[in-house]
């Protein structure tokens, strides 16, 4: 694996199309890892709004991106809200990444991660979360090789099972 030469940043409001474009990129890489992740018909303005907060002064969301000669990937966090009766320390939700698929296993995904822990870091977070697809092979992948091991798990079962 060759590091891509790409240049990890903040996101600035100009940033915002290439996001937009790259987010659903993830969501539709994820109804293909599990065809149960699948996205509202009308959610395409919803998708927006969230990405438009990113983009606010008084947002809590900080978003970096990496860029070669276009955007190739992002990543946003924000405070995580904790149980309130778990004695857990303050903690960093990473709530959406992609890379874009011509810039994968170049170091893109490593350098987004580490804008993440720099953010953490200067930040008080001693923590940092990220949930992905159980059945997203890939991603479970990338997580695990970043560092990230399970905390806790969520299970599905259908309502009518006997």
């Amino acid at each position: 694996m060759n590091d891509l030469a790409a240049r990890v940043r903040r996101a600035v409001p100009a940033d915002r199309e290439a996001v937009l474009e790259l987010w659903w990129l993830l969501a539709a890489e994820g109804h293909r890892a599990d065809p149960r992740y699948r996205m509202q018909a009308d959610a395409r303005e919803a998708v927006e709004d969230v990405v438009d907060g990113w983009f606010s002064p008084s947002t809590l969301t900080s978003v970096w991106v990496a860029e070669t000669d276009r955007l190739v990937g992002f990543v946003a966090v924000r405070p995580a809200e904790l149980h309130p009766l778990l004695d857990r320390p303050p903690t960093l939700l990473l709530t959406d990444a992609v890379v874009d698929p011509s810039a994968r296993r170049g170091g893109v995904g490593r350098s987004l991660v580490r804008a993440v822990r720099e953010h953490a870091l200067a930040n008080g977070f001693i923590s940092i979360e990220v949930g992905t697809l159980a059945r997203d092979a890939r991603a479970l992948a990338f997580w695990r090789a970043m560092g990230f091991g399970d905390w806790r798990v969520t299970l599905e079962s259908p309502a009518d099972r006997r």
